[in-house]
C-alpha cells in the first residue's frame, strides 16, 4: 500500500528487529527497487517500542505515520495527510480509518468534517491512544523527547498521551485512511 502511494515524496523506515520470518526478505526487494524504502536492523530482538524509536531517531520526514505490519494504507493515505498538513500548519493531524474485523465485517469511522483540534484536559481522552491513526510533526516529537516505552505492552497509549500533552495544535482530517485489521478475540468460559 505504500510503493503504490499517489504521494510520491515520502521515506518508508522498517526495522529489522530479528524477526524469524521473511519479512526482511521482502523488504530487502522492495530497497533494492526503490530507494525510499530503508531498513534498520536491529542486532538482537529489543520489541515494537525500540523499533518504533529506532526509526523515530532515523527519520528524515516533517511528520511521523506508523503503520503496523499487519495494516494498510488507502492509496491515497499520504496524499491526504500532505494535504492536511500543508492546509492547516499544525502538529499533528487525526484521521480516519477502517476497522477491519476477522469476521469479514468492516466498520468505517471517518470524520464528518476537517477542522482544527486543540488538546484540552476535557477532550484528550477522545482522541484516543493509539498512533496508527495520527500523524506527528517529528521535530516536536523530538523536541519533547517522547519516546514508546520499551518493555510495557500497549506502548501506544503511552506515547499518545505524552505526546498530546505536549502537542496540542491538530487538525481533524476527515477521510479514512486507514485500514486496522481488529482480531476478535472470543472469550471461553471456563467450567469448574
Amino acid at each position: 500500500s505504500l510503493l503504490n502511494q499517489t504521494f510520491k515524496d515520502f521515506e518508508v523506515l522498517c526495522v529489522d528487529d530479528c524477526g524469524t520470518d521473511n519479512s526482511v526478505k521482502i523488504i530487502e526487494e522492495f530497497a533494492a527497487e526503490d530507494p525510499r524504502f530503508k531498513i534498520l536492523k536491529h542486532e538482537h530482538n529489543q520489541g515494537v517500542s525500540a523499533a518504533r524509536n529506532t526509526a523515530i531517531k532515523a527519520a528524515e520526514g516533517e511528520f511521523l505515520v506508523f503503520i503496523d505490519s499487519d495494516d494498510w494504507v488507502e492509496l491515497n493515505a499520504l496524499e491526504v495527510l500532505d494535504k492536511a498538513i500543508t492546509t492547516s500548519g499544525r502538529d499533528f493531524i487525526l484521521y480516519g480509518y477502517y476497522n477491519r474485523n476477522s469476521d469479514g465485517s468492516v466498520e468505517n469511522h471517518a470524520y464528518d468534517y476537517d477542522e482544527n483540534l486543540d488538546i484540552t484536559p476535557d477532550n484528550i481522552h477522545d482522541v484516543g491512544g493509539c498512533v496508527w491513526n495520527k500523524a506527528f510533526k517529528t521535530s516536536k516529537i523530538r523536541e519533547f523527547g517522547i519516546e514508546f516505552p520499551v518493555g510495557l505492552v500497549i506502548e501506544d497509549l503511552e506515547f499518545c498521551f505524552k505526546a498530546l500533552s505536549q502537542i496540542k495544535y491538530g487538525y481533524i482530517a476527515k477521510d479514512a485512511i486507514y485500514n486496522y485489521r481488529k482480531q476478535t478475540v472470543k472469550r471461553v468460559k471456563r467450567i469448574l
